[in-house]
């Protein structure tokens, strides 16, 4: 069994310029994970319909957590980050949230989802509680 037979598939990715230098962005590795994981947290209740797609709302609301998120997809350090001007950090958020689209959309939408039933569950349970009371 050399792997005859099987084609090595590059993953998506896609390249932006960055002050001055080309960026590979590909989809998260298992290692940056957690820290990709905590950062998106902290936005991810801003992820509501499926055209998700306006970047600059994004940054208007919490920065921070995705300048983190963008860091640790891209390897690109904080500081040389902060360097960069607003265009550059839309181009990068938009890239690594479109290579990135499938766990977007199969782990955070439907975490969100899930969330949100939950509290629509309690406050009807709360509210017939008090009716019943």
């Amino acid at each position: 069994m050399g792997g005859e037979g099987f084609e090595i598939i590059e993953p998506e990715h896609q390249t932006v310029n960055f002050r001055g230098r080309e960026i590979q962005v590909y989809p998260i590795t298992i290692g940056q994970l957690p820290a990709f994981s905590r950062a998106v947290a902290e936005f991810s209740h801003l992820f509501t319909s499926e055209d998700d797609d306006d970047v600059t709302a994004l940054l208007s609301q919490c920065p921070e957590p995705i300048i983190k998120a963008v860091s640790v997809a891209t390897g690109i350090d904080i500081d040389e980050l902060n360097k960069g001007y607003i265009d550059d950090l839309v181009l990068l958020v938009s890239a690594v949230l479109r290579v990135n689209k499938n766990f977007f959309i199969e782990k955070v939408r439907p975490a969100i989802m899930d969330a949100v039933a939950a509290l629509n569950q309690n406050e009807h349970e709360d509210s017939t509680t008090q009716s019943n009371g």
